[in-house]
């Protein structure tokens, strides 16, 4: 082959390669230059995987795939994600940021293909060490008056570990308590079960004061677990008399928030929400993520009535604060045993098989709303929880005139964004069936401000109200968003 043939060949192989093909890259070169690599297509040879969580209804997912030097890029895809701690090939094309399940990402890799390497279950890439980090999580507690009072739970400890106990009120260590019982781990679940009215133990716990169950592993207190419950009105074990439902009592298009789980308060701080859509599915905010899934309710007889919980979704974020994770467990837990409800002066509660009060709602305000109303109006954020916002959290909302769609831009994290979602409303529920964002300019780094801070994008919002020349969004986490008209929409 003529020289000039040969060079003209390898330009055309090198335009190819940079143009059409993927390129191998490491996962902290795009973070360290996300917009230099934005819509690229590259290749990570090896990295682990972990954090996955899946959407059903939306058919995409995401999981976190760690570079070798620990560096940690989000991967959005659309097919099941991989278990965790696989090590993958993963190709795909850089995005600046992306909205999933009202979670806001930024930078990504969306992905195109997915090879898997190697699995190490149980195990972090790299180390010997377990990747489960040792814990003791308590589910429930279980009150009969005179007889006994049980807490169960469960724990990553190793089979037979054999664990301690503490009970206190308020913060007073009670006395009757058996702290040198044994009780030990089975199957990754515990159990302990003191008699009450014997060996100086009272009939019943106390009306009122906060109690809480320390449990250690026994000669190490450096893994402890904190379980704190109340008890509001009868000990909930004892025959608490439903309130008569009317026949066919219709949870479909109500909305709740959570205030009692397994009898105690929630974890301060946080705020949990339920939404029973009349299509039959549900969803709302844990405390952490949100979630959703499917739902069937009976009215059965005049005071009886039935609940199942199905096709269970749960994005992934995790909280540094333990036990904001484990009231969510607990949460999720207990939605998946509830098998009975009644309502009775604006509150909803759970049972479970056996009868045990399982999660305390308070319904939530509705307002009377034509949604017909928001087409063709623009707003600007005036206020978040009744705090003023500033130029530098720009938030701007347009509902097109066609009544499905809207529009707007909001300053973020490393730039301003435009974003377009789609929604139904149905009274005063705003149902967002789709959201996107690109950014579309670069602000100063002294301005970034975390777009997820003050604006939670519109995947989160529940419920609105338009009043007194204003429109205020509800959110399923439990913020209000007031706008002002705006006179000049983007």
């Amino acid at each position: 082959m003529p020289l000039r043939f040969l060079v003209i060949f390898m330009l055309i192989l090198a335009l190819v390669s940079t143009n059409g093909c993927s390129r191998s890259v490491r996962v902290e070169d795009i973070l360290a230059s996300p917009s230099q690599y934005e819509g690229r297509n590259v290749t990570i040879s090896e990295g682990s995987t972990r954090d996955a969580f899946w959407l059903q209804d939306l058919k995409k997912g995401a999981y976190k795939l760690n570079g070798k030097t620990g560096a940690t890029i989000w991967v959005i895809t659309t097919n099941a994600p991989p278990e965790q701690f696989e090590v993958v090939r993963t190709a795909g094309t850089v995005a600046a940021n992306f909205t999933i399940g009202g979670r806001f990402f930024e930078p990504v890799i969306l992905e195109q293909s997915r090879r898997l390497i190697y699995h190490y279950p149980g195990v972090q890439t790299g180390s010997s060490e377990n990747i489960e980090t040792p814990s003791i999580t308590a589910v429930g507690v279980h009150i009969e008056k005179g007889k006994s009072i049980r807490f169960s739970g469960d724990s990553t400890l190793p089979e037979g570990t054999r664990l301690q106990s503490e009970l206190y009120e308020g913060e007073k260590k009670l006395d009757w308590w058996p702290g040198d019982k044994l009780v030990t781990v089975n199957g990754g679940k515990w159990e302990i079960t003191v008699p009450l009215g014997k060996d100086g133990a009272p009939e019943n716990l106390k009306i009122g004061p906060g109690y809480s169950l320390k449990i250690w592993q026994k000669d190490n207190p450096a893994v402890t677990g904190d379980f704190r419950f109340d008890l509001v009105g009868p000990p909930l074990a004892q025959t608490e008399p439903k309130s008569e439902l009317p026949l066919n009592n219709d949870l479909s298009g109500s909305q709740w928030k959570a205030v009692l789980i397994n009898g105690s308060s929630l974890y301060d701080g946080t705020y949990i929400s339920l939404y029973l859509r009349d299509d039959g599915s549900f969803w709302g905010y844990s405390g952490l993520n949100t979630y959703g899934g499917n739902y069937t309710a009976n009215a059965l007889s005049i005071n009886a009535s039935s609940i199942t919980f199905l096709d269970h979704w749960m994005t992934a974020l995790g909280s540094s604060d333990k036990g904001i994770n484990e009231q969510e467990s607990v949460y999720s837990i207990a939605l998946k045993e509830a098998v009975n409800y009644y309502i009775e002066a604006g509150f909803l509660v759970f049972y479970s098989a056996d009868d045990w009060q399982l999660v305390r709602f308070e319904k939530k305000s509705e307002y009377p709303m034509d949604p017909a109303s928001l087409a063709g109006t623009s707003w600007q954020l005036a206020q978040i929880d009744g705090v003023s916002t500033n130029e530098r959290q720009s938030t701007t909302l347009i509902f097109d005139v066609g009544g499905s769609s809207g529009r707007g831009s909001f300053k973020g994290y490393a730039g301003i964004y435009d974003y377009e979602f789609s929604y139904r409303g149905y009274g005063d529920d705003l149902i967002v069936t789709s959201e996107s964002a690109r950014r579309v300019a670069e602000i100063p780094r002294e301005a970034r401000v975390d777009a997820g801070r003050y604006f939670p994008g519109m995947s989160l919002v529940a419920n609105y109200r338009l009043t007194g020349g204003a429109l205020e969004l509800y959110t399923a986490s439990g913020k209000t968003l007031i706008f002002k008209p705006s006179t000049n929409p983007r």
